[in-house]
Order: C-alpha cells, then structure tokens, then sequence
C-alpha cells in the first residue's frame, strides 16, 4: 500500500491543487474577468497608473472602533488606529518568514506519505481548515495567493496573528458583517437581524470607547459570522499592476443594497461563488512606500452604482468617450477619493468590504516579496447556500463552518486562559 501511494501522491497533489485552482477560479465573483474584458486593456493599466499618481495614503481612523465602523460605512474600507489596534510585530515578521519558506521550497513529491491523509474544505469557502498550504500563483509567478492551513503543526506561526486581529477586531468585523453585506435571498442570515443593528446604533458609543466596551455592548446582541478564507497574498519584484475590481458584485438597483433581502436574480447569480464578505489585512512588513506593492482603494464604490459604472452592463456603455466618463463618475462619486496602503507599518491593520474597487499595486523595489495576511468572513450560511452549485471536490471531506468566534476560542484554549 505504502509503496502504490508513494507512486501515485503527486499525481494526487497535482488533481487537489487544480481542484483548489477550480475554487479561485469559480468562487470569487465575475468581477475581475468582466473588468479585464470590459475595459480596454491598453486603457486599463494607463488607469491604474494615473490613479496611483492622485493616490494619497490612508490615514489611519481615530482610536475607536465606533469611529472606525463610520469609515468603514462611509468609504468601504478603513486604517485602523496603530496606537490602539496592532498585531505583535515580531508575530508578523515570523510568520512572513515561514510564508516565503513555503514559497520557495515547496516541493509535491516531498508531501505528506500518509495514506490515511484526507484533506479537508469547508462547501463554499476557500479555507484550509486541516493541513497543508496551497499556492494559487498567477500573473506568471509574480503574485502568490497562498491559502493557509489552520491546523498544520508546520504553520504554527499562522494562529497567533490571526487570532490577535480577530480578538481585537471582533466586535466591529461582527457589526460590519450584518450591517454592511447583502442579505441573500432565502437565506436566515447573521445573529439577531435589523433590531440589533438598530440598538447598536441608538447606543452612539463614545469616540474614546475601548475594545472592551465595545465588545460588552456587542457581543450581547449575539452576532455571529464565518470565517470564509485566511490566506497570504505576496507580490514579486517586478509585478504589474492588478485591474480593478471588487472581490463581489453589488446588484441592486440604486445604493440600498444592503436595506433589503436580495431579489431572487441577484443570489442566483452569485451560485456557485464565494459570498459577500469583509476583509481584514494585517500588514507582514513594512509598506513604506506604493512601489514596494501597496493596495490601492477608490473608496466610496462599495454599492452597484458603481459597480454598473465600472462593469459597463450590457448596452451601457457604447464607446470610448462613455468609459471615459464612466470613470469620471465613479472618481466623482468617490466618498474620501484614491486611497493606498502605503506607509503602514508591520502589523498594522486595515478592514474593507469586498466589494469597494481596489487592485494590487505594482512592486518595483529589489529584493521585495511584499507579504500581507488577510481573512474574510461572511453572513451565516451565505457560504453554504452559494455552494449548492459546487461539485463536491474528490479526495476532500467536508466539514462545518467555523466562526469567528471558534478562532478566538481556540486560541484561548491554546494559551490555557478558558
């Protein structure tokens, strides 16, 4: 037995990591194909280009994370204060380290020999939750999306920053989640619906509140969200600029997206696809400047307004005078104009929703694989509902959701503090 499975196990890793490809591929929205064919491609890096020349830093939001919710609602995406929100540096260095280990030493035919190896997914996510980290490089091996295993004994490095951001972060990613993503249809999403919102709202908590406050306040509404991917994202020397695009597609017609149920058309056109989700990034290294790959945001597009504008629907726009407005008004509709990642420190955080427009920036700088982590979460069950049309994957056992909150447990259990 030891001796078949040592001759077939690369092919074996070859079918997993095409099946994951198959994920990427097919989970994330339409956005970035319909960017890329919708928008000219001479003219599409000339935009990106002109749009980092106008760019300026994000500033980092006040010390409050009721003040830093506002930005988030306002621009779709959001620096948190370093004073006051910040991931261990020397966790983040580690970490970065053993990514860019990953990268360059990863080799199939040294895998886990393991018959009794069974891989494991969660129907509608990208997550890793049991071993072995996948990485999904495109732009011709210049950038790296690496999904990261949660319980790999090899990743130790991977638990003690995910769960300092989300322990930290947990009350305003909780809100977020129900307050800003759709709600799709036929689905019983998130904690206790539109009435926790309301009273988190009517309590106008103080500038100055803490975490802790805030979390009291919260975390007593009981929302819940899932985790739905942590992964890596590093960028080359000498990578291009990423197009535009939102990670999800805002459907509704004018900017109440997120007031209502979606309409039956909407959902089922996110079958098959990862759900609407908030994003955190927590900085691995310094960002000092745009050309060392910084992200880029045009904040305020997190509705379908803009998305119509940027995906040019069917018979909207006509020629290349209507795009060009098209992105005058998407700039001109801009709540706090272009915004980048530049200037953040190691283990700074930043949260955005999904679908604001943003692309990765090119990395110019010698000797600089620019690394980040990030982690989204969504609704309850939106995952499982967009995954009924996902074959099930060959060699994989499914298994149930994880929350935001089991991140933060485990943790706990694991410095012995519950």
């Amino acid at each position: 037995m030891s001796s078949f499975v040592s001759a077939y196990l690369p092919l074996f890793i070859i079918i997993l990591r095409l099946q994951f490809s198959w994920i990427l591929a097919f989970s994330t929205t339409d956005s970035s194909s319909r960017a890329s064919s919708s928008i000219d491609a001479n003219l599409q890096s000339c935009w990106e280009e002109e749009l980092w020349k106008i760019a300026k830093p994000l500033s980092p939001a006040p010390p409050s994370l009721a003040k830093s919710m506002e930005i988030l609602k306002r621009d779709g995406v959001v620096r948190l204060n370093p004073n006051t929100f910040r991931v261990d540096e020397s966790l983040c260095a580690a970490l970065r380290d053993r990514i860019l280990a990953e990268i360059d030493n990863q080799h199939p035919g040294e895998e886990n020999t393991d018959d009794s190896f069974v891989d494991k997914y969660v129907p509608g996510t990208r997550l890793r939750p049991g071993e072995k980290a996948i990485d999904l490089a495109f732009a011709g091996d210049a950038r790296h999306d690496i999904l990261l295993p949660l319980n790999d004994k090899k990743f130790s490095q991977l638990r003690p920053v995910l769960a300092s951001a989300a322990r930290q972060l947990e009350p305003l990613l909780l809100v977020a989640a129900e307050q800003l993503l759709p709600r799709l249809h036929g689905s019983n999403l998130g904690g206790t619906g539109d009435t926790s919102c309301k009273n988190f709202e009517e309590k106008k908590i103080a500038a100055d509140s803490t975490s802790l406050q805030l979390r009291e306040q919260v975390l007593e509404k009981t929302l819940s969200a899932e985790v739905v991917e942590v992964s890596s994202l590093v960028v080359r020397q000498g990578s291009g600029h990423q197009g535009i695009h939102g990670d999800y597609r805002r459907f509704a017609e004018g900017d109440d997206d997120i007031q209502n149920e979606e309409p039956l058309s909407s959902t089922r056109a996110r079958d098959g696809k990862m759900p609407p989700r908030i994003v955190t990034f927590v900085a691995l290294q310094d960002i000092p400047t745009d050309e060392h790959g910084s992200t880029g945001f045009i904040t305020g597009t997190h509705n379908s307004r803009a998305h119509r504008l940027m995906y040019n629907e069917p018979n909207a726009i006509e020629n290349d005078c209507e795009e060009s407005k098209a992105r005058r008004d998407i700039l001109q509709s801009s709540t706090n104009g272009v915004r980048t990642s530049r200037g953040f420190r190691r283990g700074e955080m930043l949260i955005y929703d999904a679908s604001v427009l943003h692309w990765g920036g090119a990395n110019s700088i010698p000797k600089n694989n620019r690394a980040i982590l990030y982690f989204g979460i969504s609704r309850l069950h939106a995952a499982a509902q967009l995954s009924r049309s996902q074959p099930k994957l060959k060699f994989s056992k499914s298994v149930a959701p994880i929350l935001l909150q089991d991140i933060i447990a485990h943790d706990s259990v694991e410095r012995g503090n519950i």
